[in-house]
């Protein structure tokens, strides 16, 4: 298949893929949102207050970077319901060694369901931090607003494009964003009438609902969705604060090695994720650092040719235009992982600034080798 044919089958105008950046300075009474490395220090001071024994258990420690705390926090989230299943094994476990006194079932028994219980409180007290940091009430929302109808002008996107907006992020801005525009975000829940109660959650064939509605691609989860303990029905709930007796937060952390198939709900969501990137005529990357490596993978396995794709890169404060120093990890993944894909300086905050000239170089590329409409 030559490239002209292959551009012919691309229907969706923009898959618009977010990172943390996309929203970092986006808190509300200007404040910052927490990156991956602050918010594992907003953790440490939270759950070290109630009782070092359990930071102990969660294995974090101030100052770690980001890599580092996501391995470790997911370390422990992986830990915490793995020893909960072991209770059936416990009393067969008893004759493993010899000891003297023997052990007995009951103490046993007891010290294992003492222990889930302590553990749970820790899990609750991640998740109860987590909405404190990344719910509607934590950020801005109409500045994000401003801001990606700004952005998304100067990527060129028209009132009539097809737009698909997929990120790693657990808030809502992107949707409440699309809702501003004038745009029909869904994300896999009815429209809340209130923040009352919660609505069924359905993430399966959102893309299907192009071009009347703009797809939300939450790959990491999202606020507020969670699991019932009941049955396992999905939920969603636009809610300030976390409620426990909701059930499972449906959200993974961030890990660059982690692979996303451990979660139905999640899965389907990078399913259509990637193939959103098949049908896509352009990619635009903004405010990831690409330390993610199944978002690269399918970056460069779903997006064809790879000119269509454009990552946005930092640019320095006193000058958009050139590069920031701080972007250079990311600028080495760009060229050893993603060769052909465009590298875009950009701004992003309450005043967007990304560079026109290489907007506009990128677009034309595209246009030199395809089809698409002058």
């Amino acid at each position: 298949m030559n490239v002209n044919e292959a551009s012919a089958e691309k229907d969706i105008e923009l898959v618009l893929v977010t990172g943390a950046g996309a929203t970092r300075e986006f808190g509300r009474y200007a404040t910052m949102v927490p990156t991956m490395a602050e918010w594992s220090d907003a953790l440490v001071e939270k759950i070290g207050q109630v009782s070092g024994s359990y930071l102990a258990a969660t294995g974090l420690a101030a100052g770690l970077d980001g890599p580092a705390s996501e391995r470790r926090l997911n370390q422990f989230l992986r830990q915490v319901p793995a020893f909960t299943q072991i209770g059936s094994i416990l009393k067969p476990s008893l004759g493993f060694q010899p000891s003297d006194p023997p052990m007995v079932e009951p103490p046993l028994s007891r010290w294992h369901s003492d222990t889930a219980l302590h553990l749970s409180r820790i899990t609750d007290l991640i998740h109860e931090s987590l909405y404190e940091n990344f719910s509607a009430e934590s950020l801005d929302l109409d500045a994000a607003a401003k801001a990606y109808a700004r952005l998304l002008q100067d990527l060129r996107l028209g009132n009539a494009d097809s737009l698909v907006y997929a990120t790693t992020n657990y808030d809502p801005a992107g949707e409440y964003a699309i809702e501003q525009f004038g745009g029909l975000p869904d994300w896999g829940a009815p429209r809340q009438v209130s923040d009352r109660g919660s609505s069924p959650l359905r993430v399966d064939r959102i893309i299907d609902g192009l071009p009347r509605y703009v797809p939300v691609l939450h790959l990491h989860g999202r606020v507020g969705w969670h699991r019932s303990p009941e049955d396992g029905t999905l939920h969603s709930a636009e809610m300030a604060h976390y409620r426990p007796g909701l059930g499972t937060p449906i959200v993974m952390i961030p890990d660059p090695g982690h692979a996303y198939n451990t979660e139905p709900v999640i899965q389907l969501l990078w399913d259509q994720f990637e193939q959103a990137l098949r049908r896509a005529r352009r990619v635009f990357v903004l405010g990831h650092s690409l330390n993610d490596r199944a978002l690269v993978n399918s970056l460069r396995r779903n997006v064809s040719p790879p000119h269509r794709l454009a990552v946005g890169i930092l640019g320095r404060e006193d000058d958009a235009a050139e590069i920031d120093q701080s972007a250079a990890a990311t600028m080495n993944v760009l060229r050893d992982c993603l060769p052909g894909a465009c590298m875009i300086t950009v701004r992003f905050g309450p005043d967007p600034v990304i560079s026109a000239q290489g907007v506009r170089y990128w677009i034309e590329g595209i246009k030199a080798t395809s089809r698409l409409p002058g």
